[in-house]
């Protein structure tokens, strides 16, 4: 689609006038695409798959993806009008927003409750974009959010009894009593995910909170072999590997971590490289991770050749699933997530840094 003319030998990391331009062409696309998967609210979708990989089922509006896009999209600045985008989906987020400072998946309209990892990505995407919230109130609420050893969970649940739950989160509690009341007496699973803690961690360094206990949990996940298998909520671990590179951004993280996710950067990249069908988002995903990297050794023109080849006609990138249900009924598959916008939000993002740097 753009017209990229490879570098000679000897060029790594330099970026022709040329190809600056055809870098901006493809972002100038890319955001006309975007916009047309914004909806009138502002907001972006999630897709809903449930007969496996590729296969839609539904799409519903998220403030999660929405808030990721925003994160992304300042990256592009004035220069490619991206505030376009960005004001609607301020606006929606703001329209999102319950008890003082907590988001849901699915917005206010469904039966998920609260989760910190939609919270703590749309906290740090209207502080990027500077809008007046209580950023410290609603740090002091995702802290109380904690297991004994310092680490997030995902839900804000009050696991005591119905009536807390009531007092907690009414209209998840009236959704589901209305919905499905048995599930008012079930334990509900609480996954402790390493992505979530990632992205809370790197919400409460935005405004200079410290988390020492869920900093040294995060160093060791990165360096447990484990990690290259995804996690609970998340598919593939380049989704570990962008929320580390986001919190090292961040003058709270501490060398160890910064350390630690450069290592799992690299790890994660040789085993891609030893692949010979690695979805292409994929490569999407770890081009943005590793490019977030402070002082990281990225070959900026190679990266951004493979990111403008990769854009289809229609200004899009491809895409695929990134998250799952931790929990589904027996004898069905698994659900999984995805979202055309964020993918694409990913790849503007990569190709603004590669243009910028």
């Amino acid at each position: 689609m753009c017209g990229w003319r490879r570098c000679s030998p000897g060029a790594r990391d330099l970026i022709s006038p040329r190809n600056r331009q055809a870098i901006s062409e493809c972002i100038r696309a890319g955001l006309s695409y975007l916009a047309s998967e914004q909806a009138p609210n502002g907001a972006f979708r999630v897709v809903v798959m449930v007969g496996g990989p590729g296969v839609p089922s539904g799409a519903l509006a998220s403030p999660f993806v929405t808030a990721m896009v925003l994160d992304t999209l300042h990256v592009l600045g004035e220069r490619f009008e991206a505030k376009r985008l960005a004001r609607p989906a301020v606006a929606y987020l703001l329209s999102e927003m319950e008890a003082g400072g907590l988001w849901r998946f699915y917005g206010r309209h469904q039966v998920l409750p609260y989760d910190l990892d939609s919270t703590a990505v749309t906290l740090r995407a209207l502080g990027r974009w500077g809008e007046p919230v209580d950023y410290v109130a609603a740090a002091k609420l995702i802290e109380s959010q904690r297991d004994a050893g310092g680490r997030f969970y995902t839900w804000v649940l009050d696991q005591s009894s119905p009536l807390r739950s009531l007092l907690v989160d009414p209209r998840s509690f009236l959704l589901r009593l209305l919905g499905e009341p048995r599930s008012l007496f079930r334990r509900r699973p609480n996954v402790i995910d390493p992505v979530v803690n990632a992205n809370v961690f790197g919400f409460l360094a935005s405004v200079g909170l410290a988390a020492p206990e869920t900093e040294r949990f995060l160093v060791a996940r990165a360096q447990d072999t484990g990690a290259l298998d995804g996690s609970g909520y998340y598919v593939h671990p380049e989704c570990f590997a962008y929320a580390l590179s986001k919190a090292c951004e961040l003058t709270g993280s501490s060398h160890a971590l910064r350390v630690a996710t450069a290592a799992f950067v690299e790890r994660l990249t040789r085993a891609r490289s030893l692949e010979w069908d690695t979805p292409p988002f994929l490569t999407i995903r770890l081009a943005a991770a590793s490019l977030r990297l402070p002082g990281g050794a990225v070959d900026l023109s190679r990266t951004a050749e493979v990111l403008v080849g990769l854009q289809r006609p229609d200004g899009s990138w491809p895409w695929g699933e990134a998250w799952a249900a931790a929990v589904w009924p027996a004898g069905t598959s698994r659900p999984l997530y995805g979202s055309p916008a964020l993918d694409v939000a990913l790849a503007l993002e990569a190709l603004g840094r590669c243009a910028t740097s």
